[in-house]
């Protein structure tokens, strides 16, 4: 984060102009230019909206996100973007990748999750619940991102992608239980409870 030279100033951004002359003990004199490059460490601050997890580092083609399970320290499978929405309590984590320095975030503790917090969480239509074979997920615009469905111990059991639609009609080949369905959009998350007959 910072380079003392031999000029005594103590640098915290690159530099490549500041000069220094030296002189040697026979009075011979030369002149030293810094050439410094300095990276800069991401951004490891969270906020917490409901049960939205969003890293303070601004999204770009140079920044990768992967949240992590604070309790072993393991990654959450498919969990990539800048935001993440806990679907169970826990302690939980972002690792910021900004191709220069990778830094974690402060582990982040969730005790609210419950039906009626993941209702809240809600922002998208779903519909039927309970369900036979397929449901049906409706946008208040058109949009594009992704579904994806887990079990109750955690595991994702189907991921689909959509584009440019307004609704999606998915099929659900999966034994009778309790599900979560998890959509991302470009501006919205949504995550919702489910009983499969």
């Amino acid at each position: 984060g910072s380079y003392t030279w031999t000029d005594g100033n103590t640098y915290t951004a690159s530099n490549n102009t500041a000069t220094q002359t030296l002189t040697s003990i026979q009075g011979c004199d030369s002149v030293v230019t810094l050439n410094l490059t300095i990276n800069e460490y991401p951004s490891n601050s969270v906020s917490l909206n409901g049960l939205t997890m969003t890293s303070g580092e601004i999204s770009s083609s140079d920044v990768s996100f992967q949240w992590i399970d604070c309790n072993n320290n393991a990654p959450i499978s498919n969990e990539t973007e800048q935001s993440y929405v806990a679907v169970e309590n826990g302690n939980y984590a972002v690792i910021v990748n900004n191709s220069q320095c990778i830094d974690t975030s402060e582990c982040v503790e969730i005790n609210t999750v419950s039906v009626e917090a993941l209702y809240k969480e809600q922002l998208i239509t779903f519909y039927p619940n309970p369900i036979k074979e397929n449901f049906t997920i409706r946008f208040n615009k058109t949009s594009s991102g992704i579904i994806r469905v887990y079990d109750i111990l955690g595991e994702q059991v189907l991921s689909e992608v959509f584009t440019n639609v307004s609704s999606c009609n998915v099929a659900l080949n999966l034994p009778s239980g309790n599900y979560f369905v998890k959509v991302k959009t470009n501006d919205q998350n949504a995550i919702m409870q489910f009983i499969k007959k």
